[in-house]
């Protein structure tokens, strides 16, 4: 079947118009995911976590081991809701990190890097459950 240069032209068009407005749509759709995703995995983190509970009474136990005075439930989850905010802007500081660290680094000896501080958060981690030093093992943790 052979086409004259007009009926090509008006078919080539047609189609061209169907796939720009597909790649619109998948544009928009792959945005939409893309930035819920992150909302879900918040929720899933912060909000449905089942140990919550557990950690904010470890968190007052040590609190009050440290300090010498018991908080109310209030305190307790605003300090429980800035430790789990420092993970979310660890994961931000590293993305934006990546980049620089991938370029000076390389890309095997970032992973190295990176396995190096969190082995040494794992160490001070441990440490803290025989030493007095949450605080201290908290802030090393997030970096």
């Amino acid at each position: 079947m052979t086409y004259t240069f007009q009926e090509y032209s008006a078919i080539h068009k047609t189609g061209c118009d169907a796939f720009q407005q597909m790649d619109e749509n998948l544009v928009h759709h792959q945005a939409i995911l893309s930035v819920g995703g992150g909302f879900m995995f918040g929720y899933q983190v912060l909000i449905t976590n089942p140990a919550q509970g557990a950690f904010i009474q470890f968190l007052n136990i040590s609190y009050t081991k440290t300090h010498g005075v018991q908080q109310n439930q209030e305190t307790l989850e605003l300090i429980w809701g800035l430790v789990m905010s420092t993970f979310f802007w660890g994961a931000t500081l590293g993305s934006l990190l990546i980049q620089v660290i991938a370029d000076s680094l390389g890309r095997k000896n970032g992973i190295v890097a990176a396995f190096v501080v969190q082995i040494a958060g794992l160490a001070i981690a441990i440490a803290s459950y025989f030493v007095s030093i949450f605080y201290f093992c908290l802030y090393i943790e997030t970096l």
